[in-house]
């Protein structure tokens, strides 16, 4: 799927697109996953009884016993811990879990906020690009129009020269548009662990979408579901658990 979603970001890119493969190649989302992983198999360890121990004894000289001599043993022992303690070290481990899973998902937040402002802005300067191309081209016409009128005296030299400053002005303008375009490009390579010069095609615009909810319930939305506030709360429950 990876290369597939890479054929299709060297045509137009969609911002769907782009967060999926986001989602399967950033490192920081993948090693935020291996860590949540390994804390579920902590849990997993940590909530067992320790592993049985099973010892053989050879003796090169046989102890003699009231049954006769031993020439070997066998020992199999098992450490019980006190009642309670294993089930209220996984209390604090079932937190560890949760604060490994809220990072997993303010990874992926990030991510996807970091990609989203790269490439609403990489559609804001292709779209500045096009208007300033038709500027160009409507500047062109007029340049040639007042240097037509010049040439039969029907019009000015400052209009000809006004035309041509105008003209320079926005191939400059055009100029600074594409290096802005290459940066922005990159940036959001960067965000897709892909290299630096990888083939990124034209961003495809979204429509404006009307806002939802209310500063009052994004408040309390935030309160609800913001990572750092949960993840402090977990932080309280496996102190108080231990």
């Amino acid at each position: 799927p990876i290369a597939q979603l890479a054929a299709e970001l060297s045509g137009t890119e969609q911002l769907p697109d782009l967060l999926e493969y986001a989602y399967l190649t950033s490192p920081a989302i993948t090693a935020s996953k291996k860590s949540w992983e390994s804390f579920i198999e902590t849990y997993r360890i940590g909530k067992s009884l320790p592993d049985p121990q099973l010892a053989a004894t050879y003796f090169p000289r046989p102890i003699e016993t009231r049954l006769g001599p031993q020439d070997w043993s066998l020992t199999l022992s098992q450490v019980i811990p006190f009642p309670g303690t294993l089930s209220q070290k996984a209390r604090v481990l079932e937190a560890d879990v949760a604060i490994s899973r809220l990072k997993v998902d303010k990874a992926v937040k990030t991510i996807v906020t970091e990609v989203s402002l790269a490439f609403y802005e990489l559609v804001y300067i292709q779209k500045a690009m096009a208007v300033a191309q038709a500027n160009l081209d409507l500047n062109q016409q007029m340049l040639q129009i007042s240097e037509n009128a010049y040439a039969d005296d029907k019009a000015l030299f400052y209009d000809v020269s006004k035309a041509r400053s105008q003209t320079a002005q926005i191939q400059y303008d055009i100029l600074l548009l594409q290096e802005l375009e290459k940066t922005q490009k990159t940036t959001l390579n960067t965000l897709l662990n892909r290299p630096p010069t990888a083939l990124l095609g034209h961003a495809a615009g979204t429509l404006p979408q009307k806002v939802v909810y209310s500063l009052d319930e994004v408040y309390e939305l935030a309160m609800l579901h913001q990572e750092d506030i949960l993840m402090a709360e977990e932080k309280g429950n496996k102190s108080e658990q231990a």
